[in-house]
């Protein structure tokens, strides 16, 4: 049938005719198809529908003429790539991963767009290696011969000698000789707190110069002088709040409980050093609602105002810091109007 005005003629009981005209209207019956891209993770709301995988997927809907009106969604679901990089450079050089530039040991995350429009993730665990550097001040009577590594010095003098360590980071060791006619060597030296320094018999255990003197084999005294520092252990205390569902790196250490942690690290002079994390857990609270309005009105939550069916999450943020996530669950009713023309002869 096609939309238009028609008559039909009935003859009564009395012989006379009935004429009845029909006004006909043929509704159409919608369908369309939509190409839609996500990415990995993601999901497409297609009415009270919910799709994440790549693939065609058909929808059928009711008009306010009571015709099917058909969705098709071609939805193709693209990958998000990841990767991990475990880097080591030494102290006062500079990582760079696309537009960032790290100098500090820690654990990063760089977020690029890929051609598709998704992320791809690069995750740098960076490793800061120590460069040392260490003077020495030797003397050595006429005639004699200072080494350092492979190098060999009989004139007075300042020499750097450079060596390259496991991490692959410089070692520079400064050398300034003195040749005299007695031998003469001052030793800088640092021990931890509790440590002590042996100086051929004569053992140290606090701040202080001392001289030791033993003969040569070269006819010369030779004096030791020692500088000799004790270096204290060091400790801290760190107060930290994370949200729930967050984690707190404390160098190597990741943590995601309340409580207290200790972490001790070794510095430069090979001394402990004791972080203490005392950790507390905030809590991030969840509401769902379930929603019902009429079609044409709307929802307000906050700051959001949704007029279709589906699943809307709004953030907020607690008087901790933490998200207050509410999920609003809102279906929209359709309203129904009915049309009836009828003669009467």
């Amino acid at each position: 049938m096609t939309t238009g005005s028609y008559q039909d003629v009935y003859t009564s009981v009395q012989g006379c005719d009935s004429i009845v005209t029909t006004e006909l209207t043929v509704n159409p019956v919608y369908a369309s198809t939509n190409q839609v891209a996500i990415c990995d993770g993601e999901t497409h709301i297609e009415g009270t529908s919910f799709y994440t995988t790549t693939g065609t997927y058909t929808d059928v809907y009711l008009t306010a003429n009571g015709c099917d009106s058909i969705i098709i969604t071609v939805l193709e679901v693209f990958s998000v790539a990841t990767q991990t990089n475990t880097i080591t450079i030494c102290d006062g050089e500079t990582y760079i991963e696309g537009i960032s530039a790290y100098v500090d040991q820690g654990v990063y995350t760089d977020l690029y767009s890929t051609v598709n429009g998704c992320d791809s993730i690069v995750t740098t665990i960076l490793t800061v290696a120590p460069v040392y550097s260490v003077t020495n001040s030797p003397s050595i009577c006429e005639g004699g011969v200072y080494e350092e590594g492979t190098n060999t010095y009989t004139e007075p003098g300042t020499f750097i000698d450079v060596y390259s360590s496991i991490n692959g980071c410089d070692s520079t060791v400064t050398s300034i000789l003195s040749v005299a006619s007695q031998f003469e060597v001052t030793n800088t030296v640092n021990i931890c707190e509790g440590e002590s320094y042996t100086e051929g018999t004569t053992v140290y255990n606090t701040s202080g110069t001392y001289e030791n003197t033993y003969p040569s084999t070269i006819g010369c005294d030779s004096v030791v002088t020692t500088i000799l520092a004790v270096s204290e252990d060091f400790e801290f205390t760190n107060t930290v709040s994370i949200c729930e569902g967050e984690t707190y790196i404390e160098g190597t250490s990741i943590y995601d409980a309340s409580g207290t942690y200790t972490d001790i690290y070794q510095s430069i002079l090979g001394c402990d050093s004791t972080i203490i994390t005392e950790l507390t857990l905030n809590p991030i609270y969840s509401i769902s609602n379930d929603v019902f309005i009429c079609d044409g009105d709307d929802y307000t939550e906050g700051a959001s105002v949704y007029s279709v069916s589906g699943v809307f999450t709004d953030s907020y943020t607690s008087s901790l810091g933490c998200d207050s996530v509410v999920t609003t669950v809102l279906t929209v009713n359709p309203e129904y109007s009915y049309y009836q023309l009828s003669y009467y002869l």
